[in-house]
């Protein structure tokens, strides 16, 4: 019995250690079971109480056990928590992870989201995981475990004072996968970046796996912060809870064009910086490995790239001045290009089919989803015509949704189209759907465009026909039936009877049968007989505006216009670019006909077409101010200007004789208006004269004048060029430079660079600046020494040359500078140049104001547009229309002078404004009643608007609505606003007017209103004090003749304030010392009147008496009287005599 309780205790004992070393095995990473598959077995040892452990197994071979693999997950939350918390069971019959995830979908774009295609599909976002490694277990069936996954706060937990904004998720999910151990550590050790997540790929590989849906809660009923809040953190939190939720208005889809744009193979386009949402959730959506874009856009086609291989529709140009995703081109054929960037940087392009339809209204749809585009091309009437094309690329696409900018026309990359662009709109996130349309996309005008144009075509065959049969050219008989005559002549008449050749009478030149065409057929008579098709329309379009404009030079009254009007049509309709912005102005304004906004506009359009300066600057400034019918916009504006601005610089680098600089001289200021200069007039002969006896100053003066064409004359670079040549013997610097840079440059002479340059060398020794700017620019392009070429540069601009500053800018723009690229940089060295008046400067600092740069200069259009305006208006087309008109207001032809100016203030010129409006005003009788559009007070109007306007403009403005215009009431208020304005900048006029209406009004005149005036004086003061203060200001200045009358306003005042100050004794005492004096100077002048009465009487009676004793032998002979002037006291002395005889 004893026996059996020890051995009872010592199998209790063995078990014990048999499950601690079992334990401890399997917390060392080892397991017993690896060892022993059954119950232990026992050796019974003979001669010794109770048994032992043998010393090793004695049992059989076991047979092998086989391990599934499998993973199994439970107890598991139904929605997605902060703490995710689960049961997992899991074995592997080798070393293995395990590895849980969470994802989603945080748009509810279910497109492609289960297709099988990897370029097509995209994965859902992974907000939480879980890792674990598995072993084989043989002891058990699986090995169980208590798993976490710690879900984002953004997703799980409520919006917060710490997280104000939580982001939703759509479809979720629980993945489990399980991966051989090694493989895992291969992948992870090779993984390379690409669209998809490497979780993503693994599931989608892997045999086992296992997934399960989960739901999400509605962002208010989310799980609690994590964080524990202190208490003042919670009174913050509170109130956040109680406050309402907005969200940030972000757009989405684009609007980049509503209104129709002009376009013509030009570098310019449309543009639309990409910025960042400001909402989290849309920013969080948009930086998905997945691509959702969408473009629409409807455009009118002229032609198929005449110039270039490629027009542009849009492309979308990154922060590094790359091409990215997308761009759409148009070739020579009319196909339609579709190019791509992948993800490995490589550039993936299709060509449609198909062409696009020319001169019909066309719409397309673009629709990109991943690697797969989409493009409906729709045209027709109602756009019930269509056109198809889907594309898969072969490579994974990249697109940064807020990179760079868009633009919708062209780039320095590729021009843009010739045509219209009437609507243009881009969804960067998002596939949208655009609704059908019934109508076309404009209105009558843009529709009728194509019309318009063809009339154009049939006016140059028509004019091309009359040319060939005025001059017998020969190409014409190849083309139309031969007269039977001509055959004889030429000797080519044949007797086959089987003849092909048609014969007729010889037709009449198409300009010789209509009236309207008299003009145009006597020029195209006088043109000579070998000039090519081209020459033809462009000899005879000249002609024409010529002819027109000298008819101004005849006209008595601006109703004779409508007769001269065929002229300009004429050569509109020949493709003259001037011609068509002159009708432009006409319609506009109803000068001598109808006002037509329609055909207005037409021509404006047609002329930016055709590259005419004005018109191009006219279409800036109507979308910079918004008038005539044009909508407000900064981006249509700096597309208009930065083309205007543009062709300022190029046509300031022609020299062409035919441009001149433009002058701001104000028909009212007589001093500017004398430094005005023709060559026939006797202050150029005098300069010319000091410059011939060699005066240094007087040939330097007259090489510029020529060279620029500045002060009203035209250029003569042969003439400038001797002057420079004359002004350089005398060895001084800046004479140096001027005739170096034209023997570098062949202006008005042969190139001469070895000589240019060793005078360049002599003004730079000089350290003249321009002579080191041009040796930097020459070692930078010719001999292609940068580095030597930026110490030249740096030390010109270190001497204020604003071409150096530019020089640098260049360098550090294109990354040919030492240092490297820097646009920074670039972009400062450009704004010093343009701030020293540079030009070229000017057209940079607006193109980066325009697109921006990346954490430094934000685009802003509205400061681009300012500073590409201030450029367009030194164009010197505008320039020479400017010398023209002014150049008729000397010589007195008004309807000339007031017509050019008239055409340059159209397009927001404010001199040009300033001196429409004198001349309206100046000859209104001579206007009469041919603007329908009153031109004195508009003109007035657009001058004080200007961002620097006149002073005398304001005052002009005060006028009007002090007065009131055309029956209106006054308004004291603006009017004081304009009259304030113009004596800010001491303008004596003004300043009257505002004493004068402050002293009249002072009631009516509130002081916060006076205070809103920034006048020249203390108004803290009374407002006598201030009326004071303002008229002594302005008599101070005795040369303005507003001082006049600024003087005896204020010795009325202060006589007033005289009478007022005195006491009633001493008023009367005045009173009474007045009336006494009155009364004895009346009384003095009655005594003397009398006196002289008498003595008048006394002389007669006298002559009479003398008159009888005269004897008779004297009376023959007559008496010529003598009339002799007297003074007073000699009559007198006279009369003293005659009493005392």
């Amino acid at each position: 019995m004893e026996r059996q309780r020890v051995s009872s205790r010592f199998m209790a004992i063995v078990l014990a250690v048999f499950a601690f070393n079992l334990a401890e095995g399997q917390m060392n990473g080892y397991y017993v079971n690896d060892m022993f598959t059954k119950d232990v077995v026992l050796e019974e040892r003979r001669g010794h109480a109770g048994f032992a452990l043998p010393m090793f197994d004695v049992r059989p071979p076991p047979k092998a056990r086989k391990i599934d693999n499998f993973v199994t997950i439970s107890s598991y939350p139904t929605k997605i928590a902060s703490d995710f918390k689960f049961t997992i069971a899991y074995n592997c019959n080798k070393k293995s992870i395990v590895i849980v995830f969470i994802d989603g979908y945080m748009d509810e774009d279910s497109t492609f989201r289960n297709d099988t295609n990897p370029l097509l599909r995209y994965d859902p976002k992974i907000v939480g995981r879980y890792k674990t490694v598995c072993k084989p277990n043989y002891v058990d069936y699986a090995t169980k475990k208590t798993g976490k996954i710690t879900v984002q706060r953004q997703f799980s937990q409520r919006p917060s004072v710490v997280m104000p904004i939580a982001l939703p998720l759509h479809d979720v999910q629980m993945k489990a996968i399980m991966i051989d151990l090694d493989f895992w550590r291969i992948v992870k050790r090779k993984q390379t970046t690409g669209p998809r997540h490497l979780y993503h790929l693994l599931f989608d590989k892997s045999t086992v796996k296992l997934s399960t849906s989960l739901g999400v809660a509605h962002a208010p009923q989310r799980d609690e912060p994590d964080k524990c809040f202190s208490w003042q953190y919670q009174i913050f939190d509170k109130k956040f809870l109680e406050r309402p939720q907005q969200s940030i208005p972000d757009e989405e889809c684009i609007n980049m064009i509503d209104y129709p744009i002009m376009m013509a193979e030009e570098p310019y386009g449309v543009i639309k910086t990409f910025p960042t949402y400001r909402n989290k959730e849309m920013h969080a959506i948009a930086k998905l490995d997945k691509i959702r874009l969408t473009f629409t856009a409807t455009f009118y086609l002229m032609s198929w790239c005449k110039t270039n291989e490629m027009c542009s529709i849009v492309q979308h140009i990154s922060d590094e001045d790359k091409l990215e995703t997308p761009v759409l081109l148009i070739n020579k054929q009319g196909q339609l290009q579709v190019q791509m960037k992948a993800a490995n940087n490589r550039t993936y392009a299709h060509l449609t089919p198909f062409s696009i339809p020319l001169r019909s209204w066309v719409k397309l749809d673009f629709h990109q989803a991943n690697s797969m585009v989409n493009i409906t091309v729709s045209h027709g009437e109602n756009f019930v015509k269509e056109k198809k094309f889907v594309a898969l690329f072969r490579a994974p696409l990249n697109f940064v949704y807020d990179d760079g900018y868009l633009i919708v026309g062209g780039s320095l990359f590729c021009r843009n189209i010739d045509g219209i662009i009437s609507q243009a709109n881009i969804c960067r996130t998002k596939i949208e759907t655009t609704k059908a349309v019934n109508t076309s996309p404009a209105k009558k005008l843009w529709r009728n465009l194509a019309k318009n144009f063809h009339r154009e075509t049939l006016m140059r065959k028509i004019v091309q026909k009359s040319y060939d049969l005025h001059h017998n050219r020969k190409r014409i008989f190849d083309q139309m039936c031969q007269p039977y005559f001509l055959e004889v002549i030429s000797g080519k008449h044949s007797t086959v009877k089987n003849h092909k050749i048609e014969f007729c009478e010889l037709k009449q030149p198409p300009t010789s049968r209509d009236k309207r065409f008299t003009k145009l057929d006597s020029i195209i008579k006088e043109l000579p007989g070998d000039l090519s098709t081209k020459g033809v329309e462009d000899g005879s379009t000249q002609a024409l505006l010529d002819a027109f404009l000298e008819s101004l030079e005849n006209m008595e009254h601006f109703k004779e216009f409508e007769n001269h009007l065929d002229l300009l049509k004429q050569a509109a309709l020949l493709g003259h670019p001037l011609a068509h912005y002159y009708l432009y102005v006409v319609y506009k304004n109803g000068i001598g006909l109808n006002r037509n906004m329609n055909k207005a506009r037409y021509h404006l359009l047609s002329g930016a077409r055709l590259n005419d300066r004005l018109c191009i600057k006219t279409l800036g400034y109507h979308h910079f101010v918004g008038i005539n019918g044009f909508p407000q916009s900064n981006e249509y504006s700096i597309f208009y200007y930065l083309n205007a601005a543009h062709k300022t610089q190029k046509d300031l680098l022609e020299h062409s004789e035919k441009m001149t600089s433009v002058n701001s001289v104000r028909l009212t200021d007589e001093a500017h208006m004398k430094t005005q200069l023709d060559q026939d007039e006797d202050l150029f002969e005098w300069i010319k004269l000091q410059a011939a006896n060699g005066v240094h100053s007087a040939q330097r003066n007259m090489g510029r004048l020529l060279y620029w064409g500045q002060q009203g004359l035209q250029r003569n670079l042969q003439e400038a060029f001797k002057y420079y040549e004359k002004a350089a013997s005398t060895g001084d610097p800046a004479a140096l430079y001027d005739y170096g840079v034209v023997l570098v440059k062949g202006h008005g002479t042969s190139e001469n660079v070895d000589k240019g340059i060793g005078l360049l060398k002599q003004a730079a020794e000089l350290d003249n600046p321009g002579a080191l700017n041009t040796l930097g620019w020459y070692y930078s392009v010719k001999e292609v020494n940068y580095t030597k070429a930026v110490e030249y540069f740096d030390k010109s601009d270190n001497l204020g040359s604003p071409d150096a500053a530019y020089n640098l800018g260049h360098l550090f723009h294109t990354g040919k500078h030492p240092e490297g690229r820097d646009l920074k940089k670039a972009f400062l060295k450009y704004y010093r140049a343009a701030s020293r008046g540079h030009v070229e400067s000017c057209l940079q600092v607006a193109y980066f104001y325009n697109v921006g740069i990346k954490n430094f200069l934000p685009s802003n259009p509205f400061v681009a547009a300012q500073w590409a305006k201030y450029l367009s208006e030194k164009n010197p087309v505008m320039g020479e229309i400017i010398r023209q008109a002014l150049q008729a207001f000397r010589k007195k032809y008004w309807a000339k002078s007031l017509f050019m100016y008239l055409s340059v203030a159209e397009s927001g010129f404010e001199v040009a404004s300033f001196n429409t409006a004198y001349l309206c005003e100046e000859n209104k009788e001579f206007i009469g009643d041919s603007f329908q559009n009153e031109c004195v007070w508009r003109f007035w109007n657009e001058s004080a608007h200007n961002p620097r306007p006149h002073p005398h403009a304001l005052n002009k403005m005060g006028d009007y609505y002090y007065y009131g215009r055309n029956g209106e009431t006054s308004n004291l208020t603006r009017a004081l606003n304009f009259y304030g304005r113009a004596a800010a900048s001491n303008h004596s006029h003004a300043i009257f007017n505002v004493a004068s209406l402050l002293e009249r009004h002072t009631r009516d005149i509130s002081d916060e209103e006076l205070e809103s005036v920034n006048l020249p004086i203390n108004i803290s003061t009374s407002r006598e004090d201030i009326v004071l203060q303002l008229y002594t200001i302005c008599s101070a200045s005795m040369k303005d003749e507003a001082s006049i009358p600024c003087y005896m306003a204020l010795t009325r005042m202060r006589f007033n304030i005289l009478w007022r100050e005195t006491s009633l004794l001493a008023k009367i005492a005045a009173f009474g010392a007045v009336l006494l004096t009155t009364l004895l100077m009346w009384y003095l002048h009655s005594r003397r009147r009398e006196e002289q009465l008498r003595q008048a009487r006394l002389s007669l009676t006298l002559e009479s008496q003398l008159t009888n004793n005269v004897p008779d032998h004297l009376t023959d002979t007559p008496v010529i009287p003598t009339v002799v002037e007297e003074s007073e006291s000699d009559a007198n002395l006279t009369n003293y005599e005659v009493e005392e005889e």
